[in-house]
Formats: structure tokens, C-alpha cells, sequence
């Protein structure tokens, strides 16, 4: 078998694969790669010999899949892209397609294609294999184009085709946009499931790159069948797209001809139903006839007309009928000085509208002309102000040089608080951050404590510098009683020599909406001033050294309007200060570093990090028959089955050794409701003591409540006992928490009992947090039999461990809660990806089965509509979610309705829609003058406004405000958790402006996009975050079942179904509106030819005129699509397009003329490189029947670089560092300075403290074998 031909070999071996003799057909492979290359004058190997030992690789690849040899697949898939990096310039992509052409790779192609890929999956890194399948899947699409010739689309010769997959998304401008779902292939299951708008197979892939392919060649045919005077804008649009000098075709200025509008090109409305007109006045000396008029804006054209076209004076002609395109009679006519050309527009919808309008003049270039109708905000209506010029001061902490900081006193820690602050110090150096724990992408025993501790200090500094971007130059009101509106009340009283510190918050940044704001509203309990030089103080502000002396004051009270300072009694004496007057200070906030310290000692305080943590996964099935149906005396009949099922698990014997419980379902589905009747069931054994835990102090309140309810108020008092937290006043509590919280009424603040008021109490209730006084009272270890916890998806699993610390072998651990709502907020990129932001529940729902016992799951929703629920039910649920309640509903609102806004979205501050704002104030305000008694009172909070941007949301609380719609609550994505409304509008912001910048980066900003992609597999980018509504269907999981009766969606529907991850859950969406009427402003007929429009025109090319988009990235279109030539303005210089770019793949045709060579890039490998002279051109391959042979390239069709490998060098004549011993094949080395760099720690700097630091950036693959091909 050595000595035969490899081309036998190759036949040999695929016939192998096709009997399934693996092991002989790795044999053919072998001796086929084994064969030395044959000895030639210029040592090369030629294009035949590269076509046969890829076909080895490949047999070698699929033998190796069936053998699950993953290991050794994946190495021979790294050749083969080696290969193609070698190669370069798409070499290798146009050899794969040559061969599928002549038949040679076919049944090897589909034979990768179709294995199995849930066998490899797990296998770890199959990196190359993956990319390989893709390299592969373009090129099965770039040969069914070749076979397709365009001769064949003229004469309408389209074969159609039985799809077997599911329709592609739409809004798809190019074939690289189509991507895998990695989730898909990693676990097998996409929890969106037909939502998805990734591939779940590579054959998915494949079926969707080809109906694209073949829906642009059909567009192709169907324009070739119209005649071009009947589709003159058309026709000019694609005549100037081909044109390398486009400014010949179109201009915005012709030369004898002057244009005057009346009004302004540019108008303004303000009303949602309108018709605005435009009268252009075209002077033309000498005098020309005028041919035609058309419209060329695709977008918004159905609303614009061509109301009339008058020659010379006043008296000519009538206008016709209004019309999109106008032409003279028979072609021709009589040259005349004046035209008045007559455009109008009719809306019935707040929008943004742009036309493009054309005069031809029988020559070219022709005179272009836009026209636009913008919404105008108020000049009162509040809008984002551009953000002010950060300080340039330091830090003030304890290693600034400069400042003195001078504390408050008297300072009120604990003396807990107070070890956890000096126990947990930021370290000062990188190397100390960013360990090899923290550098992991998974979570494991071994690496829990130590990943998650430096997790939390990257975090800490993360948290600290978004803090420093907030200083403040301010002033502030010094008063002794609170005296702003919006403040509780809450403040404590003063001390002697102290006063109060009024400082306004309008216009500084510090919103809730904003990351930063709530980081203030949050942590924030002191801040440090420093007042403005001049002031006149008692002690001089340059202490000791030079240094100035700042003033620590603390936070008493914030609120939207103002937030409350109170300043120590020696600031007051050190600055002399007095009531009523004003203080103008430069203001830093201080991070309360105690949550991050409480989760670190939450951390160490865990007893076994793998029996709660990393449990083993519970069986799958039915539960156990003993507590399958358990009936305890008295149970609530209010329990749905699922309930029931979920108290059986919970009030199981103990003996019964179980995983943590996870009750889980959306939001309104009764987990409170089941703990508390699982916590009153566990009451009836002498023997079980309950640790009950919330998130916050507002749903611990709740099950207080509840409890004490079902209890009864005597006993509750003996077995009850409520934590409070030390900071909060008695009178802001609960007055049942009060009288289960072991304190006086006259007490100013919660005290924390004992451990005899504890070890008294059956059921001790609590926050999360406030567990940590329970550790410090070092209980018994399982000294409570069972820890429930609720809101266990809306905390970390750090802060959850607090909780967990305190269970022991045999405690029963229920967490109820959400997975799928949005995770805490996390500051720090980098600990975002690696999952701090992580609940304990979501994480162990990836390690339960479907089915466990320990995992229940609740599908009755009691709070929203039933339309509502059945679409939220299908979207996200499977059809499992059911409606347990009846809402009222409106009788001329359906629960689902959807309004339509055309409106641009600005980003200049933020982004921000006003034609939305508008749509969002009328409809409240037609809803509040018609709002049903079934509902209930309209008051404050009725009705919510949520939208993702901080920007619309200050915009709309604006013009809420100046409507007088109090009822109306607007909120953003951070501050909505735990919030329902009875109706609830959504303002999707962005729109198609987006889209066309999107496009406009075409295969460049696809691969950014990729490039972008979260670490985890179930995470979202940078980029789906920012696309809010449209990208992120976790966002939209947990938002749709805040309505209780009516939700209602404002947006631009053509964006919402061509951008983002969430298109095809949109679609389905406008798709349920349109068919019960509530689809108002347009119809969904219409909207889907404007989709049509956006896909055909890469995103709806308005403006000939604009300038060139220039990518940032190398970027090459794919072979199988026409090419589609960028914007480019008059002024720029016109590049001379490569024998590449005019030819395509295919090759270039003989005969072609010779283009300069452009230089040559050395690729990163071990090679040499050999300018040869022209080749002569080569004879054409004879055609086979059927198929269509490509045209074989010529000498000028790219460099003749001749890269000389040793390809196909023996076992004996291999260098004994090359490969994998013993292993037969082609070994490619990477070049030194190319290789792939060890994970290793930043260098830190001599001294970084933590006002500098800053995150690395994210880890750069750094060598050619990750390099974007």
C-alpha cells in the first residue's frame, strides 16, 4: 500500500469511511501523508498534492469523530487551518470549493457535517474542529453559488427546495451574521429554543447561508424582468453603487441650476397626525427640460408623495395625482427656466421622516435634494445634560499625601463592622488581584473561597472607580432641621455642635437610572468635602506638610431631589460654620467597602464547600412515594399541586439526605406564599427550628406579616424572632417586626439580640445579610433544622453563603427564587464574566436534571393577564406557565398592544427617543381619562414607564411631569426588580439609525461583534446590554410579567424584528398584536416589505452623498454573494478595486488585465518565501456533466508566492520537535515570536494603589492560531 498512488490511497480510504473500517481508512491517511513531495526544480509543492493531503486530513478528521479519538481530531483539524493561515487571502476556501465542484469532497463534507456533535461537545477544546466545520460550511455555500450561474437566474432556472430546518432570521445583511448557538451545542438545549436566532446544527447553518444566498439571486431575476424605465430610482441607486466615481452620477449641486424651498428643506412638527408640504423652486439658466422626478428613500416612502410638478410660471399645467415618481409626457418636453416641484408628507404617527427627492435633467449627474420632518422638544422639557469635566484631584483615602482626612465622631460601627473592615484589605498590587483562581473560567471546590475572595476585591476596585468619576464641585445648605421635599424624614437627631448639609442632586449624575447613581443610593454612607479656597476658617486648610484637611461627613438620607449630609461638630468649629448659609465644597463619595467585607467573611465562615455548593445531582424521575403527595393537617386548600409537591419535599423527614432545594418559577407564581405555609408546617414538629431569609428588608417584612397572620399574633411573639438591621431606625420598621425584634419602643435604633433570645426563638427571620450576627453568636452547628431562602435569585452567591454558613450535614436548604431574572449588579467587567454576579440558584439549576425532585418548579402565574401569560408562557416557558387568576382587562385596550414611534434615537449623552416620549404621555394620559373601575384606584405606581436608558427615562419623567401625570412611574432595568404595575408601557429607544449604523460596518462589525462575546456560554456581551430590549431575552423574561392587565410596547417595529437576539420573539409579538387589532400606526403587512427593504439595501441607503464608512478591522465579503460597494462622498479618492475584489473567488478570467502586485504578507510560520516569474496562463478544466467548472486563475490573479513546506516529509526525515511522536501527518510549527503565550499575571507596577488600578485588559490570544480568518 506505500508504493500506491496517493490519489488511489484517497479513494481507498473513502471508500474505507463509506464501510466503516475506520482503522484502515486511518491507515490510508497515513500512508498518503507519509509520502514525500516530489522532487522539482523549484522544491514546491504543487496544487494537486494540496488537494490530496487535504482530502487526507479530512478522511483522517471524520474517521478519528467515529472512533471518538477527539484529541487526535482536533489536532488534524489544527493542521488544516494552519493550512489556511499559511495559504491566506481565502487560498484554501476556493481549493474546498473547487473540490466540492468536481465532486471529490462531497460525501466527506456531508459526512462531517451530519456526525454527531453532542459527542464532542464535551470534549473540551475543539477549537480548530469547530472552525474547520465552518470553514467547510462556506465553502458547501460558495459552490452551490458557482453551480447557479446567472445566466440560469435570468432565464428563471431556480430549483426549489424542501427546507428541513427553521426559517432564518430576519434582517440578515450577510451570510457571516449567521452564527452557531453555542449553548445548543454545548448542552444540547437553547432555553430559547425556536427563538434562537443562531443555528442549532451545522446543517442549520448550512440551509440558512444557502436560502439567503438564493434570496438575493431571486431578487437578482426579478429585477432583470423589469423594465428599467419602470424602475428609474431603482435603476439610479444600483447605477451608483457600481459606479467607481459616484459623484459623476448623483451631486447635491448642478451647475446652472439653483434650488429654493419654501419652507426650509428642514422642518419641524410637533403634532402626531400632520401633513407637511415642501414647494422647491429649481431656477435653470440656461433654461433645460426637466424628465423626471423620483423619490429614492425606501424607508417612510409610502408616506410621501409627489404632490404636483409646474413648468414655468403660475399658469402652467395642472398638477397630477400625488405619486412617488414623475416623468414628462412621451419622455420629452420643452426646455423652461422654472420648475416648481410640490412634496408632501401625511403621517399619523410621531416619527423622524427623511426623504431623498431627484431631478433629472436628461444628463448626469443628476441633482439630489433631502428633505426631513423632525419632532422638536420643548424648550422646558428637562433633558440629559452633557456630563461636566471630571476633577482633576486625587483620591482623597488613607494613602493620599495630600489631604488630612479628618473622620466624623463620633463613629457609630459595631464592633463587628469594624474587624471586617480591617480585616479585608484591598491588596495594593496586580499580581495579588488577578491570581490564577481568578484568571479560571469555571468554579470549582478546589478554587472557591480563593476565586471568588479575589473576585470580590476586583470588584471593590471596579466599585471604587466608578465612584471617583462622580466627584462634585457643589454646594451645600446647612441647616438643623431637613427641610427639602422628598426626604422620609428619617433622620436621627442632632447632636450638639452638629448641623445638617443639604445638597441638591439635579443635574450632577447622581440618578438611580445610572450604574454609578445606584452605586451612590446604595453603598454610599459618607462622603469627604473640601471647601472652596476663600472660605474663612478657623483652623487654615494647609495643616501640617502642606497638606489640606478634608472633612468626613455622613449620609443620613437620599432621595431623587436631595440628598442629607450631617457634619461632625469639629467641622462645624474648624470652618466655622453656621444655619442658614450656603458652603461651597469640592464633594468625593466614599465606598462603604462593609457588604464586600460581609461577603468575604461570608466565605470563610462556610463549614464544606461541596456538599451544599457542589452537590451531587439528584436523581431525575418522579419523587420519592414518601413525599410525592404528603398532606399535613390544615394545609392551605389555596395550594396548587405543584406547591404541595414543593411542601412534601421541604417537611421531609430529615433522615432523607437531600440536595438544597430549589423552588423556582417567575415572578407571581407563589414562592412566598409556599415558604410561609412550609415554615408554618415545619412549626408542628417540636424538633425543627427555621432560619427564614430574604434579600431585603421590605420582603422579610412581608413574611413577617404573613406569618404572624397564620400563627397568630400571641404565638408569634414566643417562637418569632425578627432581626433588624443596626442602621435602621425603629420607626421605619414594621410594627409586627417591632414587637418580634426583642426591643423597646423607646430605643433610637435596632439592637441585636443574644444567643439566649435565639436559642428561645423556633423561627428567626432575617435579611441575608444580617446573618452574620448569628454566626458572631457562634450557634451550634445545624443548630436550625431547616434554612429557607427566599429572593435567592436577586443575590450573589457569596452574600448567599452568609446564610449557608450556618447549616450543617443534615439542614434542609430550600432556595426559591427566579433563575431567569436579571442577575445583581456587578461593576467590574472582568468578575462579570467569570459569574460573580452569579446566584446560587441559577448556577445549581445548570447541575439539577430536568425532572429532579429537588427541583421544583411553580407554572401557575397568579398576578398578570391571561394574554399575558399565555405569550410569556410560549416565548420563554415552553407552553408550560398557566394563568391562575382572572385580571380585569380594558374594553378598548387589548392586553397586548403595541404603538408605533418613528423616531431616531440620539446618543450624544445617552440614548434617547423623543418621538417615543411623546407616544408613552399621550397614551398614559388617554388611559388615565378612561381608566376602568375594575382596576382599582388610579393612584401613584398604577401605571409604569420602563425603559433600559437613563437618558429617555429623565426625558419622560419630564414630560410626564409637565402633563401632570402623577400616576405614571418611570424606572430603569437597575431600579425594577420586585416592582409590578397594572399597566406597564415599555419604550424600546433604539431604532433603525442604529440598524444603519450597524450595517455600515458590514463583515467587520459582525466579527467585533463575536469578538465581543461574553466568557460565559450563557451570558450577554457588552453589545446585547446596550441594544437593551432588543438583544437581551433575560431582560425580557423578567420585565413582560411586571403588567397586570395591560402591556403595552412602544417602539419602531422594523427595528425590532431586523436587530439584536430578541427579533424573532418581536416578531411573534407585533405577530399577536396584528391579529387582535392592537398593532396601532402601521400594519404588519406594511412592516414586513420595510424588512424586505432593509435586507435588499443593506439597511436602507438614503443618502448617495454621505460619506465612506471605513472599517476599523480587515474585513473580506464572502465569495457566494454579490458584492455590495460602500457609500463613498465626491471628495474621496477612488481606489483601483484588486483582481480579487473584480473577479471574486471564481478566479479571473482569461485574458483579464494585469493588476500592480500588492505587497506580500509574510505569514507567521516557519516558511521561505520565492518570487517566481509569470506562470503562462493554464488550459480551463474540461467540464463535467452537470457541474459547472470554474475558471482556472491567472498569472495575475494574486502574487505567485511559492511557500515551500515540508508537507509530506517521512517519519524518518521529521524533526524530532515537530508534533506529536509516533503520529503521522502534516505538522506545521508556529514561528517563535508566534507562538501561544502561557496564561500568566500582569506585571504589576512598583506600587499601584487602589485609585489606580485598573483592570487588565481581556486576554489576547497573541499568536496565529486564534487570528481572525
Amino acid at each position: 500500500m506505500g508504493e500506491s498512488e496517493p490519489d488511489v490511497l484517497c479513494a481507498q480510504a473513502c471508500e474505507h469511511l463509506s464501510r466503516q473500517e475506520y482503522h484502515l481508512a486511518l491507515c490510508c491517511c497515513d500512508e498518503v501523508l507519509a509520502v514525500p513531495s516530489s522532487p522539482t526544480t523549484n522544491s514546491s509543492t504543487s496544487p494537486q498534492e494540496h488537494c490530496v493531503h487535504v482530502l487526507a486530513l479530512l478522511y483522517r478528521v471524520s474517521a478519528l469523530i467515529q472512533l471518538k479519538k477527539f484529541t487526535e481530531a482536533e489536532e488534524d483539524s489544527k493542521n488544516v487551518m494552519c493550512l489556511q493561515e499559511l495559504l491566506g487571502d481565502g487560498a484554501l476556501k476556493d481549493l474546498l470549493v473547487s473540490m466540492l465542484l468536481d465532486g471529490r469532497l462531497t460525501e466527506i463534507c456531508q459526512a462531517l457535517l451530519n456526525c454527531d456533535s453532542v459527542e464532542w461537545k464535551n470534549e473540551g477544546n475543539m477549537k480548530y474542529f469547530r472552525q474547520m466545520m465552518l470553514l467547510l460550511t462556506e465553502s458547501q455555500v460558495s459552490s452551490s453559488a458557482a453551480r447557479v450561474s446567472e445566466e440560469d437566474c435570468r432565464e428563471g432556472i431556480l430549483v426549489e427546495r424542501r427546507w428541513k430546518h427553521r426559517a432564518p432570521p430576519r434582517g440578515v445583511l450577510g451570510i457571516d451574521e449567521y452564527t452557531l448557538c453555542l449553548r445548543f451545542l454545548q448542552g444540547g438545549e437553547c432555553p430559547l429554543g425556536e427563538l434562537c436566532i443562531s443555528a442549532h446544527s451545522h446543517g442549520e447553518l448550512l440551509e440558512w447561508r444557502q436560502r439567503l444566498l438564493l434570496c438575493r439571486l431571486r431578487g437578482q431575476q426579478a429585477c432583470g424582468a423589469h423594465d428599467p424605465a419602470d424602475r428609474y430610482g431603482d435603476s439610479l441607486i444600483e447605477k451608483w453603487m457600481r459606479n467607481p466615481l459616484p459623484h459623476t452620477v448623483v451631486s447635491s449641486s448642478m451647475m446652472g441650476v439653483t434650488v429654493d424651498c419654501v419652507p426650509d428643506l428642514r422642518q419641524a412638527i410637533h403634532q402626531k397626525h400632520c401633513s407637511v408640504s415642501w414647494t422647491l423652486r429649481l431656477d435653470c439658466n440656461p433654461p433645460r427640460p426637466l424628465r423626471r422626478v423620483a423619490l429614492l428613500g425606501e424607508l417612510h416612502r409610502a408616506l410621501f408623495r409627489i404632490a404636483g410638478v409646474v413648468a414655468g410660471g403660475s399658469d402652467g399645467p395642472e398638477p397630477r395625482q400625488p405619486q412617488q415618481e414623475w416623468s414628462s409626457d412621451g419622455g420629452g418636453g420643452a426646455a423652461e427656466r422654472v420648475y416648481h416641484v410640490t412634496l408632501l408628507l401625511t403621517t399619523d404617527a410621531f416619527g423622524c421622516f427623511q426623504q431623498t427627492v431627484v431631478f433629472d435633467f436628461g444628463s448626469e449627474p443628476v441633482l439630489l435634494q433631502m428633505v426631513s420632518a423632525e419632532l422638536t422638544p420643548p424648550i422646558d422639557l428637562e433633558l440629559e445634560r452633557q456630563p461636566e469635566k471630571a476633577l482633576l484631584s486625587v483620591r482623597w483615602d488613607s494613602g493620599c499625601k495630600q489631604v488630612t482626612v479628618v473622620g466624623f465622631l463620633p463613629r457609630d460601627e459595631a464592633q463587628l463592622d469594624q474587624s471586617l473592615l480591617q480585616s479585608y484589605q484591598i491588596p495594593a498590587a496586580a499580581d495579588q488581584l488577578f491570581t490564577r483562581s481568578a484568571l479560571d473560567r469555571s468554579l470549582t471546590p478546589h478554587n472557591y473561597r480563593s476565586r471568588l475572595h479575589d473576585l470580590l476585591y476586583i470588584e471593590e476596585n471596579a466599585q471604587y472607580m466608578e465612584l471617583s468619576r462622580l466627584s462634585l464641585q457643589t454646594s451645600l445648605r446647612l441647616v438643623t432641621a431637613p427641610t427639602a421635599p422628598g426626604l422620609q424624614g428619617g433622620a436621627r437627631a442632632l447632636l450638639p455642635g452638629q448641623l445638617f448639609a443639604q445638597m441638591g442632586l439635579r443635574g450632577t449624575g447622581v440618578r438611580r437610572d445610572t450604574a454609578g447613581g445606584r452605586l451612590v443610593w446604595d453603598t454610599v454612607d459618607s462622603v469627604l468635602i473640601l471647601p472652596a479656597p476663600g472660605h474663612q476658617a478657623r483652623v487654615p486648610a494647609a495643616g501640617v506638610g502642606g497638606r489640606e484637611r478634608v472633612y468626613e461627613a455622613r449620609v443620613e438620607e437620599c432621595c431623587t431631589e436631595c440628598m442629607l449630609l450631617r457634619l461632625s461638630e469639629e467641622c462645624c468649629l474648624d470652618l466655622r460654620l453656621e444655619p442658614d448659609q450656603d458652603l461651597q465644597v469640592e464633594l468625593q463619595f466614599q465606598l462603604n467597602r462593609l457588604p464586600l467585607c460581609e461577603m468575604h467573611f461570608a466565605l470563610d465562615s462556610l463549614q464544606d464547600c461541596c456538599t451544599l455548593l457542589f452537590p451531587e445531582a439528584p436523581p431525575g424521575g418522579e419523587p420519592p412515594p414518601l413525599f410525592r403527595y404528603l398532606s399535613v393537617e390544615g394545609m392551605d386548600a389555596r395550594l396548587s399541586e405543584r406547591q404541595r409537591e414543593a411542601l412534601g419535599v421541604i417537611t421531609a423527614p430529615l433522615s432523607l439526605q437531600l440536595a438544597p432545594v430549589l423552588l423556582c418559577g417567575p415572578p407571581g407564581t407563589g414562592k412566598t406564599f409556599t415558604l410561609v405555609q412550609a415554615t408554618w408546617a415545619l412549626l408542628r414538629e417540636d424538633s425543627n427550628r427555621v432560619l427564614l431569609c430574604s434579600h431585603s428588608e421590605a420582603a422579610a417584612d412581608t413574611l413577617m406579616n404573613d406569618l404572624q397572620v397564620l400563627i397568630g399574633h400571641s404565638l408569634s411573639q414566643g417562637w418569632l424572632l425578627r432581626l433588624q438591621g443596626r442602621s435602621r431606625l425603629v420607626k421605619s420598621a414594621a410594627a409586627s417586626a417591632q414587637r418580634c425584634s426583642g426591643i423597646g419602643h423607646s430605643a433610637l435604633e435596632s439592637q441585636q439580640p443574644g444567643r439566649e433570645e435565639v436559642d428561645r426563638s423556633r423561627v428567626v427571620l432575617c435579611t441575608v445579610r444580617q446573618a452574620k450576627h448569628l454566626i458572631q453568636l457562634r450557634l451550634d452547628t445545624g443548630c436550625f433544622t431547616h434554612v429557607l431562602v427566599d429572593e435567592a435569585s436577586s443575590a450573589p452567591e457569596c452574600e448567599t453563603a452568609m446564610v449557608l454558613s450556618l447549616a450543617g450535614r443534615s439542614t434542609r436548604v430550600v432556595l426559591a427564587g427566579d433563575p431567569g431574572q436579571l442577575p445583581p449588579l456587578v461593576y467590574s467587567e472582568f468578575a462579570r464574566e467569570r459569574g460573580l454576579q452569579r446566584p446560587l440558584l441559577e448556577r445549581l439549576c445548570g447541575l439539577y436534571p430536568q425532572g429532579s425532585s429537588c427541583w421544583v418548579q411553580l407554572i401557575e402565574q397568579y398576578r398578570s393577564q391571561q394574554h399575558i401569560v399565555r405569550l410569556v408562557s410560549e416565548l420563554f416557558h415552553k407552553g408550560e406557565l398557566r394563568a391562575g387568576s382572572k385580571q380585569p382587562v380594558h374594553k378598548d385596550f387589548f392586553p397586548l398592544s403595541f404603538f408605533v414611534a418613528w423616531g431616531t434615537d440620539k446618543s450624544s449623552s445617552g440614548y434617547l427617543n423623543y418621538a417615543e416620549v411623546l407616544e408613552v404621555a399621550e397614551q398614559v394620559e388617554n388611559l388615565c381619562k378612561k381608566w376602568p373601575v375594575s382596576w382599582g384606584k388610579l393612584e401613584e405606581g398604577s401605571v409604569g414607564v420602563l425603559t433600559p436608558y437613563p437618558s429617555q427615562a429623565l426625558c419622560l419623567r419630564s414630560e410626564l411631569q409637565r402633563r401632570n401625570l402623577s400616576c405614571a412611574t418611570v424606572q430603569t432595568l437597575i431600579t425594577l426588580p420586585g416592582r409590578y404595575f397594572r399597566v406597564l408601557f415599555l419604550s424600546t429607544v433604539r431604532t433603525r439609525h442604529s440598524h444603519k449604523q450597524q450595517a455600515a460596518g458590514g463583515a467587520a462589525g459582525a466579527s467585533a461583534a463575536r469578538r465581543r462575546e461574553p466568557a460565559q456560554e450563557d451570558g450577554e456581551s457588552v453589545e446585547d446590554r446596550e441594544l437593551g430590549f432588543l438583544s437581551s431575552p433575560r431582560t425580557l423574561r423578567s420585565v413582560l410579567l411586571c403588567a397586570q392587565s395591560l402591556l403595552a410596547v412602544v417602539g419602531d417595529p422594523v427595528a425590532l424584528c431586523t436587530m439584536g437576539k430578541c427579533r424573532r420573539i418581536w416578531e411573534r409579538f407585533l405577530s399577536v398584536c396584528a391579529s387582535e387589532g392592537s398593532l396601532h400606526g402601521t400594519t404588519l403587512p406594511r412592516v414586513l416589505e420595510q424588512v424586505d427593504i432593509v435586507e435588499s439595501r443593506c439597511g436602507g441607503v438614503l443618502n448617495p452623498l454621505a460619506p465612506e464608512f471605513v472599517p476599523r478591522g480587515p474585513s473580506r465579503l464572502p465569495a457566494s454573494l454579490p458584492r455590495v460597494m460602500v457609500k463613498r462622498s465626491s471628495s474621496q479618492h477612488f481606489k483601483q478595486p484588486s483582481q480579487r475584489e473584480r473577479y471574486g473567488h471564481m478566479g479571473v478570467p482569461q485574458g483579464a488585465p494585469p493588476l500592480p502586485p500588492g505587497p506580500v504578507l509574510r505569514a507567521p510560520l516557519c516558511i521561505r518565501e520565492e518570487r517566481q516569474p509569470p506562470a503562462a496562463p493554464q488550459p480551463a478544466r474540461e467540464n463535467r456533466p452537470g457541474v459547472r467548472s470554474l475558471p482556472q486563475p491567472t498569472a495575475h490573479a494574486r502574487p505567485p508566492v511559492r511557500l515551500l513546506l515540508r508537507l509530506c516529509q517521512p517519519r524518518a526525515h521529521r524533526p524530532a520537535s515537530g508534533g506529536v511522536p509516533g503520529r503521522r501527518g502534516l505538522q506545521l510549527q508556529p514561528a517563535a515570536d508566534a507562538r501561544q503565550p502561557a496564561v500568566r499575571r500582569p506585571r504589576p507596577p512598583p506600587s499601584l494603589s487602589p485609585a489606580v488600578l485598573q483592570e487588565p485588559p481581556r486576554q489576547q490570544p497573541g499568536s496565529w492560531e486564534s487570528r481572525e480568518r
